[in-house]
């Protein structure tokens, strides 16, 4: 059986969980930041592309009513579109880096949130551990009296040590007396279980899928790794 956590493994779990939230915090922050830069990079390509658009119908239809003659107003007309057209070739690669950029800090909150999971697993684990050994130190005495009892029926001297049921193998004993002991317990309700006292974690913004799925996690890095843009 584990020891039970002391003190000292409480205050680690602690200041490991904040730490953790202060890492969450921070990368919940910095994908805020980096979305509403990545949505205003994005707003001001769909008006550069409305523009380009607007603009190359604008010096078509004057072209048109010149009868195919290139006037300086068609020309200045069509010089602009060309310009808004280039403006958003120039927009496209900025915006595929920009979406990259929030796939990185996609990844990061994610990361962060896992390992403050993994830390609040880790107090709710050390605060069931902790009721375990109180609980044996209140009713290991009495347990062991019936294991015991359980094991010394089989040394009586009266026993068919011929029947199918005898063994004097302890973990075969140990075995059935736990068995016996489980059925006299009846069902388990895990809902009694120990919970962590540290509180929910806020998942505000968290991928929760990618947050509790190291193979996700893995996968997205790889991608990530495989289209980064070139600088």
């Amino acid at each position: 059986m584990k020891a039970e956590p002391t003190k000292a493994d409480f205050d680690n779990i602690h200041s490991h969980y904040a730490a953790s939230l202060q890492q969450l915090d921070d990368a919940r922050a910095e994908w805020r930041l980096f979305l509403s830069k990545t949505e205003t990079l994005k707003k001001a390509m769909q008006a550069a592309q409305s523009e380009a658009e607007a603009a190359n119908a604008e010096w078509r239809e004057r072209f048109q009513e010149s009868g195919g003659v290139i006037t300086p107003e068609v020309k200045r007309l069509r010089k602009a579109s060309r310009e808004a057209a280039d403006l958003v070739e120039e927009y496209g690669p900025l915006y595929d880096e920009a979406l990259h950029g929030l796939d990185v800090r996609k990844l990061a909150l994610a990361e962060a949130a896992g390992e403050a999971m993994s830390v609040h697993r880790r107090h709710a684990n050390a605060q069931r551990d902790a009721e375990i050994a109180q609980l044996v130190e209140s009713c290991g005495p009495a347990i062991q009296k019936a294991r015991a009892l359980f094991h010394g029926q089989f040394d009586n001297p009266r026993i068919d040590r011929l029947s199918p049921e005898y063994t004097n193998d302890p973990a075969e004993l140990d075995r059935q007396f736990f068995h016996r002991l489980a059925s006299l317990l009846g069902p388990c309700d895990q809902q009694e279980g120990a919970a962590s006292s540290l509180g929910p974690i806020d998942m505000t913004d968290v991928d929760q899928d990618l947050a509790r799925s190291p193979a996700r996690q893995m996968a997205l890095r790889t991608r990530l790794r495989a289209r980064r843009p070139e600088a």
